[in-house]
């Protein structure tokens, strides 16, 4: 009989398996967890990186093209045949003029040329160039055979003044009857458009820059970069969509990218394979790093268990000894403890949510449901009520009685409104109501019900008269900011004409 009781009564086995139980899928739920968050990281920080070319593509590079564009466009249009003419035989045209004080204004330009058909032409700045040269051969000539009006960005090449690579944009000069006149373009300056870029913060460690269809940089941070070829041409013959994210196994990069139309230019973003993983799997590797903790404190728990465990039986046994065991007692204590906790959270809920001097909802209340209301998409009224001449009761009467004013008008609220609507401490004086429902005429009702109440109550001092003001507004889908804004301007249109009044904001 002993060696049976023995048996049963030692729990230290059970407790041991258990124990390892618990440890075993702690580890497993951990490992697996790892795992799901590294593939969620690599998600996000692929996606954090493509929505940063895109960005940057559409909202600072393609941005900074456009008014070149405009200026390229308004500067052909101001061109005739006489004031080209004029520029081409040195003259001093209106044409020159206005190409000055173009380049002069513009530090993305570093030189404008203009040429007609047959080749001739001439530059603001002006520089020799050798006697046979031939504009016709240029990237940036644009002949009588062109019959396209947009703005034609070249390849790089080397300029025949300057002796220094540079990407040129044209543009076909056109007479107001049509026929073609020549050509106007003007040289980039690429270093002055990389300058930017040097302040640009990425999500990740890596290089942003603009390459043409060869591979060739155009835009870098370092301008020490610039016409260097970067990406073999046949990877970029793989960037076919507007915008992806492609995997150079030969470099181990990871390029992000965004294609222009006109200019032909890529937009690119690379991080290395180290980068990348590297910031993917921080949030994996701190997990890896919390485990061995987490374990740690299994074991002292573990051992605190059966510490407690141990002293536990001891005192049972003594109290049996001694007879002061109640077998009810541990019950009752228990469920007066969660009566208790209970009862303490919910005066901790009610005293978050409700306005300690009217009784009403406060305003942390009333952004959540006017949240909730918008959210779920239900027609409702929102109403704000501001009391009339407050700061006067304040003044003459002192804040006690601004305080008796500010409960019984929220008391007379709410025995209006019962259960049809809430009621809610807006801010200091004012007050607001949500009425669920379509129906205007019975929300008007209401309200207007609550401002007769106010109107017509009986004070204690014979000569005081308390009044509101209120705007009501249907909520017609619009955002929250713009439905407080036409509630309060239909408060302050009733304040204005003459107080003691509703008026509606539709």
């Amino acid at each position: 009989m002993n060696n049976i009781i023995s048996k049963d009564l030692n729990c230290n086995t059970q407790l041991n398996i258990s124990f390892g139980v618990i440890m075993l899928t702690l580890i497993a739920s951990m490992a697996t967890v790892s795992c799901i968050i590294k593939r969620s990281a690599e998600q996000e920080y692929h996606g954090m990186a493509a929505m940063f070319v895109h960005n940057m593509a559409t909202q600072f590079i393609e941005q900074q093209f456009k008014p070149l564009e405009y200026i390229l466009n308004e500067t052909s249009n101001f061109i005739d045949e006489p004031r080209l003419e004029g520029f081409l035989n040195e003259e001093q045209s209106s044409l020159r003029t206005v190409l000055i004080q173009t380049l002069s204004i513009n530090p993305n330009i570093t030189s404008i040329v203009a040429s007609d058909l047959r080749g001739h032409f001439n530059t603001v700045p002006f520089l020799a160039v050798a006697a046979d040269f031939d504009a016709t051969t240029r990237p940036w000539y644009r002949s009588s055979t062109s019959r396209s009006l947009f703005v034609n960005y070249s390849d790089h090449y080397t300029n025949a003044q300057t002796g220094q690579q540079t990407v040129s944009f044209s543009q076909l000069i056109v007479s107001k009857d049509g026929y073609p006149l020549g050509t106007l373009a003007m040289d980039l300056n690429l270093e002055h458009l990389s300058y930017p870029l040097r302040q640009l913060k990425s999500p990740i460690k890596g290089e942003f820059y603009v390459v043409d269809r060869a591979g060739d940089i155009l835009l870098h941070s370092d301008v020490s970069n610039l016409f260097r070829h970067s990406i073999d041409p046949a990877l970029i013959g793989k960037m076919t969509n507007g915008e992806d994210h492609l995997h150079d196994p030969q470099t181990r990069t990871h390029l992000y990218y965004y294609s222009f139309s006109n200019p032909d230019w890529f937009v690119i973003y690379t991080v290395s394979d180290e980068d990348f993983k590297s910031a993917s799997r921080a949030d994996a590797y701190l997990l890896l790093i919390v485990i061995p903790v987490c374990l740690l404190i299994c074991l002292l728990c573990w051992g605190s268990l059966r510490n407690s465990y141990n002293k536990m039986i001891i005192q049972i046994v003594a109290m049996m000894r001694v007879g002061r065991i109640d077998l009810d007692k541990p019950d009752n204590l228990l469920r007066q403890e969660i009566q208790h906790g209970h009862d303490q959270m919910q005066e901790a809920i009610t005293a978050s949510t409700t306005d300690a001097l009217t009784g009403l909802f406060n305003r942390r209340s009333f952004d959540q449901d006017l949240r909730a209301c918008v959210d779920n998409g239900q027609p409702f009224f929102l109403g704000i009520v501001d009391l009339d001449n407050f700061k006067a009761i304040n003044d003459q009467r002192g804040h006690l009685m601004g305080d008796t004013v500010l409960q019984t008008v929220a008391q007379e609220g709410m025995l209006v409104a019962g259960k049809r609507a809430n009621l809610y401490r807006y801010g200091g004086e004012e007050l607001a109501i949500l009425i669920p429902g379509h129906n205007k005429e019975s929300a008007t009702t209401l309200l207007e019900r609550w401002r007769q109440r106010v109107a017509t109550r009986q004070w204690r001092e014979s000569d005081m008269v308390v009044t509101f003001s209120a705007g009501l507004g249907q909520w017609r889908q619009e955002s929250i900011t713009r439905l407080i804004e036409k509630v309060d301007q239909a408060l302050y249109e009733a304040k204005h004409n003459g107080k003691d009044r509703i008026h509606h904001a539709d």
